[in-house]
């Protein structure tokens, strides 16, 4: 009975998740020789701009998206670790190294990007976090004018459809920071289990103020996050911004479009327009009146400008790039949000709901588990240097810790788990013996300020080839002690009465290299951590927007690359510093704002 309703619900709920033809047609058929913009990448900021420019009927726009349309899962939030390492995934591997990643299989991170409408937003975990005041405020500070909290706040509010009426109606203050009617809806997610509610006891029981909004005027504190959902599915920038535009006849959308360069007159440093590969054949081109905007991400980016001759010139010499048109530092400035695998403790069975039921209720009413990503949406906020629970509502933030639960058993938690991961054999079989026994609860205390940079270079002038990316995860020995600091501030969690009522017990996870160190010692950290510390997927800074005596920049304060006309970058990758949250909503923000500075810019 249960399964012949579940086929009828599953038929009657497909159209509902998603369809191809709500995204604009495919452009393939009906190409332009000349757009006035032409914006590269329909991720998070790319779907942004192209949408806000496509606004004046009178401007023509092209949008390029390497990927295709989002698959019919990727609408169900609980799906998000499972995308991971699909087609809609770059799959790119950072490259080995002796400070991180250690115990990866291959000694490899993995380090997915989405290569679908929507980009990452598509494949991420729903979270919906702005960051701090501080974050931006040091933006400015840094010689970036315009974006400063208060500068930036207006284009946060601008993306969002707040949709959390109670927090509106009920805690003051929230009205005044969030907006209602914008293309992301942004609100609960619609399913609590005991687990993340007793992380959530446990660390109020430590001392950290329990957050209603944690988007709000104080940083520290722990609280259920609001997530990127429309009525239970995933709201990604695909769905808020293109699917709104679909029928603008002035805007063009080409999918499987694989960019290799940006045409720049090498004299007089004018934009002419972009180069691609179609579904992996010859290549095309098409012109451009005013600008392109190159919205790839901090991975892609960086590649597309330095096949287009932008870059550092000793490395694109090297590497045959010809001419050179710009000799600026793309591809440095890369960093990361960083966490750890070895926090590990384990809880009595938690009764749950069978897979086929919480599958019944999504698809009958978007409910159940397969609405959340619970407990992963519990997070906490603090300062290592702060005394929990101090009141303070304007201090800023170094760490953050997130969860994840494994049930007991659960071949589906514990497969999409290892595999999104990639965890060596060795490491694998200690969770392995754990969750056999109990269920795996997992603390990711996440380190939100690293020192440490990396870089992006290519590995030839081949668009089709992935760039080596040095993660630079730990180079910086400050990182290892800061990061230590926030592995034993968050240890305790698991001692509080809360999650001893579920059985919680600190669980024996020993990298290879770190076996005769006594365990959960401060040198047993640190050895762990360059064996399993992890980036979480929130890149950033390789466009670095800085002014013009930092030699580290490469865009202006809007955006403009330095040396060239017609060319912009709005992603990530031009964030000087990454937002301590998750960096989705801000790479909205920046598209939204860089459409603004352009409609500016050109007298709209």
């Amino acid at each position: 009975m249960l399964f012949g309703a579940l086929l009828a619900t599953l038929t009657q709920s497909q159209s509902r998740l998603g369809d191809s033809a709500d995204y604009p047609a495919d452009a393939a058929g009906a190409l332009l020789e000349r757009y006035d913009f032409v914006v590269v990448g329909a991720g998070s900021a790319g779907s942004a701009v192209a949408a806000r420019l496509s606004e004046n009927p009178d401007w023509s726009v092209l949008l390029l998206e390497a990927g295709g349309d989002p698959p019919l899962d990727s609408q169900v939030p609980a799906t998000w670790f499972a995308l991971q390492g699909t087609e809609v995934d770059w799959k790119y591997r950072v490259e080995k190294d002796p400070k991180s990643c250690g115990a990866m299989r291959g000694q490899q991170c993995r380090w997915p990007r989405g290569k679908v409408l929507g980009g990452t937003s598509t494949i991420n975990a729903n979270l919906y976090s702005r960051g701090h005041t501080c974050d931006y405020d040091h933006w400015a500070a840094l010689g970036n004018p315009g974006w400063s909290f208060q500068d930036v706040l207006p284009f946060f509010k601008k993306l969002e459809d707040f949709q959390a009426d109670d927090l509106w109606q009920d805690v003051p203050g929230v009205a005044a920071l969030h907006a209602k009617g914008g293309p992301i809806a942004v609100s609960r997610f619609r399913h609590e289990g005991p687990v993340g509610q007793a992380v959530l006891s446990a660390a109020v029981e430590l001392g950290l103020p329990l957050l209603a909004d944690l988007n709000g005027p104080r940083a520290s504190g722990v609280g259920a996050a609001l997530g990127t959902l429309a009525n239970g599915e995933r709201c990604s920038a695909a769905r808020g911004y293109l699917r709104p535009a679909a029928r603008r006849a002035n805007l063009h959308v080409l999918r499987h479009a694989l960019v290799s360069k940006v045409i720049v007159d090498p004299d007089s440093k004018q934009t002419l327009g972009v180069r691609f590969r179609l579904r992996g054949k010859g290549e095309r081109e098409v012109r451009v009146g005013k600008e392109v905007v190159v919205s790839g991400g901090t991975t892609n980016s960086p590649q597309i400008l330095m096949l287009s001759g932008i870059g550092p010139r000793g490395h694109l010499d090297k590497i045959g790039v010809s001419p050179v048109i710009a000799d600026l530092p793309v591809g440095e400035n890369l960093h990361d949000h960083v966490t750890f695998l070895g926090l590990v403790y384990s809880l009595d069975p938690q009764s749950t709901t069978d897979d086929l039921d919480a599958t019944y209720q999504y698809l009958r009413k978007r409910t159940g588990p397969l609405a959340s990503i619970d407990p992963t949406h519990v997070t906490m906020f603090f300062h290592t240097k702060a005394k929990l629970g101090e009141d303070d509502e304007h201090e800023c933030v170094n760490a953050q810790v997130n969860l994840i639960h494994l049930r007991k058993n659960n071949t589906v938690d514990f497969d999409v788990f290892t595999k999104s991961v990639g965890l060596d054999d060795l490491v694998l079989e200690q969770y392995r013996e754990i969750w056999q026994e109990r269920d795996v609860l997992i603390f990711m205390p996440i380190l939100l300020l690293p020192r440490s940079r990396g870089n992006i270079k290519l590995r030839s002038t081949n668009p089709e080839e992935h760039v080596k990316i040095t993660s630079g995860l730990n180079y910086d020995p400050e990182d290892l002690e800061t990061h230590s600091d926030i592995i034993e501030a968050t240890a305790p969690l698991g001692e509080a009465a809360a999650l001893r009522a579920l059985g919680a017990r600190l669980e024996k996870v020993v990298p290879p290299g770190c076996e005769d160190l006594a365990f959960a010692t401060r040198a047993f950290w640190r050895c762990a951590l360059q064996q399993l510390a992890v980036p979480v997927f929130h890149p950033a800074g390789t466009c670095k927007m800085a002014p013009a005596h930092d030699p580290g920049s490469v865009v202006d304060a809007r955006l403009r690359v330095r040396g060239v006309h017609g060319l912009r970058v709005a992603d990530a990758s031009v964030m000087p510093v990454v937002p301590t949250g998750n960096t989705n909503a801000p790479a909205i923000m920046v598209g939204e704002k860089a459409a603004h500075m352009i409609k500016e810019d050109w007298g709209q």
